[in-house]
């Protein structure tokens, strides 16, 4: 008897991640660092080499996942009560992956990086049933795909063979049988493109006042700014890091050159924390400066990755 599947489910109920992600990592699992997995919920799959769970992943309670093969990207937020099951499911980096989630994926079914989703229902197969000769049922099915930093309202349903384009908003309630162009805004049922919202998402100049106001109070309340210089700048190059340096830095920049992240990697500086916005791009070091100013410029809508070009 195959006691895997039992013992996991067991585990799960326990109110601690550490037991449960050492229990999937000796199964072969590739499980992050900073990774949490709430009561109840587990993970299910075949061969647990083709599960992959990035850094900063939080799995809230009683949600199950029994897939062939699984991605969720680092920093993914995966709410209570979801279920998904099926072939292959990927979740991308930064994604809000809401509360009552059901996924069939009969399928492939691919959700973008920085997506926000929740009390949505995605099928991989068609619902309309065509009987064939032979006296057996044949129904199709394609694979779903949600775009980069969509956003769809609670009530959803989505249809196979469908892709929801890049920044795209999905109205609740909508039944989407086709697909949606990127940068459009789309509802109804059967859901229908209303009009274009490309011109919502050019870059602002008062963005990074705003990044610039809201680091300097953040840091103000939390540590001792007399030890931390700002540089806030349209463009920070390599010469903005040639000093030695005695306090704690914080550069962020519409545009921060390679050479700086590459610098920085090779001489894995902690002292600096750096961040391009246009790129939504990150110097990724241990300090917990970094990591909470990461977090907290998502409310301007940007989610960042590291920075991981190889080092020559």
């Amino acid at each position: 008897m195959n006691l895997k599947r039992p013992t996991i489910e067991a585990l799960s109920w326990l109110p601690y991640s550490a037991p449960k992600i050492a229990l999937y990592r000796k199964l072969g699992a590739n499980i992050g660092e900073r990774v949490r997995i709430g009561k109840g919920s587990f993970i299910w799959s075949p061969n647990f080499r083709e599960v992959t769970i990035g850094d900063g992943v939080t799995l809230r309670d009683n949600t199950r996942f029994f897939c062939k093969k699984l991605t969720i990207q680092e920093d993914s937020y995966v709410e209570r009560d979801c279920f998904v099951s099926g072939s292959e499911f990927l979740l991308g980096f930064g994604s809000y992956f809401g509360q009552r989630m059901f996924v069939d994926c009969t399928e492939p079914v691919q959700i973008g990086q920085e997506v926000i989703i929740s009390y949505t229902n995605i099928y991989t197969h068609e619902m309309n049933y065509t009987w064939v000769t032979e006296g057996r049922v044949k129904r199709k099915s394609g694979p779903v795909t949600i775009g980069r930093r969509a956003s769809l309202a609670p009530g959803i349903h989505i249809g196979a063979n469908v892709n929801i384009g890049d920044h795209s908003i999905i109205g609740s309630g909508s039944i989407v049988l086709k697909d949606i162009s990127s940068y459009t805004l789309a509802a109804g049922v059967p859901c229908r493109e209303i009009r274009s919202i490309r011109d919502q998402f050019e870059s602002k100049q008062e963005l990074l006042d705003d990044i610039k106001k809201y680091v300097e109070e953040y840091v103000a309340t939390k540590c001792d700014k007399s030890n931390i210089k700002f540089l806030f700048d349209e463009s920070i190059t390599a010469s903005n890091i040639t000093e030695n340096f005695e306090r704690y830095y914080v550069l962020i920049g519409n545009s921060v050159d390679d050479e700086v992240f590459h610098k920085l990697k090779v001489s894995s500086e902690e002292s600096i924390s750096a961040f391009d916005v246009r790129r939504q791009l990150y110097h990724k070091n241990e300090n917990d400066l970094t990591h909470e100013l990461k977090h907290g410029m998502r409310r301007f809508g940007l989610v960042f990755k590291p920075y991981k070009q190889s080092i020559s």
